[in-house]
């Protein structure tokens, strides 16, 4: 007697009820490739339960796209002679349950602000992050970090815009207008006492204090306020800004005079 052939069940994907005389299913798969679905109906109280064999058709699932993160505050500070390392997540554009996360290696590359390529590698990616290494031998100045992923079986590649590293403080930049002769008896005010202070196009106002000094030629520097009346004489005014205690990792202080 021949043996009957053995046979392999399916797994259910799911179920999807009739509305009217027609099932709709929606489903995720979980791999990219093609995918061979059947149909079967469990039958009513008017009809008999059946199986299509010929209802079954080919679905190619193609690649999800993948995304690169990095910090949302740049520039990214490290302190000169210290190591660091920047945070980068590596997202799917879907999620859920039976949808894997994006796996493989993200690739880095630091350049200086000469251009110069300083430090470059691979990062395996681990629960859907990686941390980009940052050396303590770098030397001072911002440097960019482009960061890119090269996809895996799931997911097709993605690469980051650059991402602003400083290795050091930043040195702001203090701006005060040369000042007009005032009379003997008149109070400086916030006309006189009146830099700016700035990093690139953005102000520093509200991230430090700014100070003022007064001296005639060489002689001692004494604290002056918008309420100060001088002696008569000819002074070099001179605006000392510091960083606030929540940037002063980010920026050195600096200063200006005028006449």
């Amino acid at each position: 007697m021949a043996q009957s052939p053995s046979t392999t069940t399916p797994p259910l994907i799911g179920t999807a009820p009739l509305s009217p005389g027609v099932a709709t299913l929606n489903y995720a798969a979980s791999v990219p490739g093609a995918h061979t679905y059947g149909a079967s109906y469990v039958g009513d109280s008017n009809f008999n339960s059946f199986t299509l064999d010929n209802a079954s058709t080919s679905t190619v699932v193609s690649k999800s796209a993948s995304s690169l993160s990095g910090p949302t505050v740049q520039p990214v500070v490290v302190p000169l002679g210290s190591a660091g390392s920047i945070p980068i997540a590596v997202s799917g554009a879907y999620s859920g349950p039976g949808i894997l996360t994006p796996s493989g290696n993200v690739s880095y590359a630091i350049t200086n602000s000469s251009g110069a390529t300083v430090a470059s590698c691979t990062v395996g990616i681990v629960s859907g992050a990686v941390s980009i290494p940052v050396a303590s031998s770098l030397t001072a100045g911002l440097c960019n970090v482009a960061v890119s992923y090269t996809g895996d079986a799931n997911y097709s590649a993605a690469i980051t815009d650059n991402i602003a590293l400083q290795i050091g403080t930043l040195t702001p930049v203090v701006t005060y207008p040369a000042q007009t002769a005032i009379v003997y008896g008149t109070a400086l005010n916030n006309n006189n006492l009146n830099a700016t202070v700035v990093y690139g196009s953005t102000s520093l106002a509200s991230a430090g204090t700014t100070t003022y000094t007064a001296a005639i030629g060489t002689g001692p520097s004494v604290p002056v306020t918008n309420a100060t009346v001088l002696p008569a004489g000819t002074y070099t005014l001179t605006a000392n800004w510091v960083p606030n205690s929540a940037n002063v990792s980010l920026y050195s202080g600096a200063t200006a005079s005028t006449p």
